[in-house]
């Protein structure tokens, strides 16, 4: 669920995998709109530390709104940073980097975060956010100061409703004072997504998203 997310938006998050010999990278389609523009839209620098072209999701998803599709890749190293960019520069296509709790021990998190202002240095004209890709507490709290990212997800899935709903709270909190964006996590999908294990599906009912939304 996308707690910041433009909230008269339907989106439909849909994941899977292409396996190259780069390796595999994790695909996330973040659905606005059945229309999908081929034009570049005009967007806005967000003030992210001194880093002019890294935006918010909030404002990628509120310019999208009606007119296309954004893509958010997870990438683990250079190879696949600089795929990434090249392709979307080259479609001229804003999109969202996903950086993994997994991915920051892979490849140690300065490294990640280095190659993502290296990477706004060498294509000035690629707009793209920096996302934290179901990250826990510690991990949110970190990425938020660390100035590199445009918004966090926190996966509290795993412990009781009124934990998640405290654990959020706390990251919405310290996430908003620095202007990021934040994504949350209600359900649980059956199998192993980097810490949360669960062995059957366990569905999102309706009528907690408002009241989790106004406690978060």
């Amino acid at each position: 669920m996308l707690a910041d997310a433009v909230t008269s938006a339907n989106i439909v998050r849909i994941s899977f995998f292409v396996i190259e010999n780069l390796g595999a990278m994790r695909y996330n389609i973040y659905i606005i709109s059945s229309r999908f523009g081929g034009r570049r839209c005009g967007f806005r620098a967000a003030q992210t530390g001194s880093i002019p072209m890294i935006v918010t999701t909030k404002e990628l998803f509120k310019l999208a709104y009606g007119k296309y599709a954004i893509g958010a890749y997870n990438i683990n190293n250079l190879e696949q940073t600089m795929g990434l960019f090249e392709g979307n520069v080259r479609s001229k296509a804003p999109f969202i980097v996903q950086l993994s709790k997994g991915a920051r021990k892979y490849t140690h998190k300065k490294m990640l975060e280095a190659m993502m202002t290296t990477a706004n240095e060498i294509f000035p004209d690629a707009i793209f956010a920096v996302h934290l890709d179901h990250g826990d507490e510690e991990t949110c709290m970190d990425c938020i100061k660390s100035g590199v990212y445009s918004s966090v997800m926190i996966d509290a899935s795993m412990f009781p409703y009124d934990e998640n709903v405290k654990i959020t709270k706390r990251v919405v909190d310290a996430a908003h004072a620095e202007g990021l964006v934040v994504e949350a996590e209600l359900g649980q999908l059956k199998g192993v997504e980097e810490d949360v294990k669960a062995a059957e599906h366990v569905y999102t009912q309706p009528d907690e998203v408002e009241d989790f939304v106004s406690k978060t």
